[in-house]
């Protein structure tokens, strides 16, 4: 039984460590970041501090959830991150001297 109760431990610190390290990435406080997902203040406040345990499999659809929508938001300018990309690439071209031309605008 200890083994179980050690190992059961270890994951839970493992899943800790990960939760904080997606709250630090959002770059939110605790009740934003509890406010964001649309789960209880208290019940983050539990899994942060160890006192309860969350499950691994809400942990990465919260993962996904925060990549996909960083993936889709625009940028300042108005462009996804995928847009940015492509403009930056096409800039360093033309300023590289390739001098063929760029559609930025799609038909």
């Amino acid at each position: 039984m200890k083994i179980h109760a050690m190992r059961d431990n270890i994951h839970d610190m493992k899943t800790q460590e990960e939760l904080i390290k997606l709250k630090e990435s959002t770059g939110m406080n605790w009740k934003k970041f509890s406010e964001y997902y649309g789960i209880p203040y208290r019940t983050v406040q539990d899994w942060y501090m160890g006192k309860r345990r969350m499950p691994d499999y809400l942990l990465r659809l919260m993962v996904y959830k925060f990549e996909m929508e960083k993936m889709m938001s625009p940028d300042e300018n108005s462009f996804t991150p995928a847009e940015s990309r492509e403009l930056k690439r096409r800039i360093a071209g033309v300023k590289a001297g390739n001098t063929e031309e760029h559609h930025l605008i799609e038909e």
